[in-house]
């Protein structure tokens, strides 16, 4: 899996993607349908997740459940920021996968 992080403003309104990608052990992208796995994703700290997705125009589960099969070896996790400043610990969990954290940062709010 390759994952991506960033820093995001303390405003409740950030949004940080983390996106989620299977690739085979020479890192080439897995896209087979047969080879998609059920993603779990939980957030802890000064975020929360706001919804995850994978592109499949078919699939009707719930972005808000935390749980999503890839579609073509990819999903995408969205995080957004609470209002307090502080670390955000983004587990993530494939099926048959070993489990991998993010981590972000909820900076402070600058004044202009």
């Amino acid at each position: 899996m390759l994952l991506a992080a960033c820093s995001e403003t303390a405003n409740g309104e950030d949004l940080a993607y983390v996106a989620v990608e299977l690739h085979d052990a020479d890192g080439t992208p897995i896209y087979a349908g047969n080879d998609d796995r059920q993603v779990r994703v939980r957030v802890s700290g000064a975020g929360t997740l706001a919804g995850i997705g994978n592109g499949n125009p078919i699939d009707v589960s719930s972005f808000q459940s935390g749980e999503r099969k890839t579609f073509h070896g990819r999903v995408v996790a969205v995080i957004r920021a609470g209002v307090q400043a502080g670390p955000i610990a983004v587990d993530i969990e494939a099926e048959g996968l070993p489990s991998r954290q993010v981590r972000l940062n909820a900076v402070a709010s600058q004044p202009f």
